[in-house]
């Protein structure tokens, strides 16, 4: 399975690309590179998610069989909707992760 994370270099991303590489799948990250550092064994590519220049140069590494978001949780709908655009040429999956309220859940 080859995979696009947006973010996973701290928090929720970081946890998926760990286990991702686990499972065996190739895994693109896609951040400014601010966070933290890359996880090694990731393809990480760096950027700004609000820059249609930046995801047009994203795509070209596609295409994935998943685009999981980590990392949109502050960020305008409408912003979300145009990297989606601009992705789904590149990704059969889109699955948008909320990260928002993750750390008050609970183990039933």
């Amino acid at each position: 399975m080859r995979i696009l994370l947006l973010g996973g270099t701290w928090y929720l991303g970081r946890a998926v690309a760990e286990n991702a590489l686990a499972r065996g799948w190739r895994v693109t990250t896609f951040n400014r590179g601010r966070s933290a550092p890359d996880l090694p064994g990731t393809e990480p590519v760096h950027g700004d998610r609000t820059s249609a220049d930046d995801l047009k140069r994203l795509a070209g590494h596609g295409p994935w069989d998943l685009v999981v978001d980590t990392s949109a949780s502050e960020m305008a709908p409408c912003q979300v909707l145009d990297g989606t655009c601009v992705l789904a040429a590149e990704a059969e999956r889109y699955v948008y992760v909320s990260t928002v309220n993750a750390s008050g859940m609970s183990r039933v």
